[in-house]
């Protein structure tokens, strides 16, 4: 019965929307009316879609679609903020949002998709 329950909640908390979209492009400082972008696919949406902006040693920028557990992880080890622009990663959630540093704190929801899926494997 708590295997049904925790599926039927599970589902519940996914909603139908739009999916994401990100720009998409490799050595691009700044964006415009030409940079490319992607609609993130059904894997990023399912995992929490998010646009990161990825900033390389060599300070190469690179944008693109990804997920909340790519930036929990990388929040973790190197989050981009001022002063703090190279070998590092930011995260945002809106469509064409990763133009700039901006943070986005893990949120409720996937917390607790966290904590039934690891009870459901339990």
């Amino acid at each position: 019965m708590d295997k049904i329950f925790c599926i039927i909640v599970a589902l519940c908390l996914f909603s139908l929307t739009d999916a994401l979209v990100c720009y998409d492009c490799s050595n691009c400082d700044k964006v415009n009316d030409d940079t490319n972008s992607e609609t993130c696919n059904f894997l990023h949406e399912a995992a929490g879609a998010r646009c990161l902006k990825s900033i390389d040693s060599a300070g190469v920028v690179s944008r693109s679609c990804g997920n909340q557990l790519t930036c929990t992880f990388t929040d973790a080890i190197s989050e981009c903020t001022p002063g703090n622009e190279l070998s590092c990663v930011t995260c945002c959630e809106g469509n064409l949002c990763n133009t700039a540093i901006i943070r986005t704190p893990i949120t409720i929801t996937m917390l607790f998709i966290a904590v039934i899926i690891l009870r459901f494997l339990k």
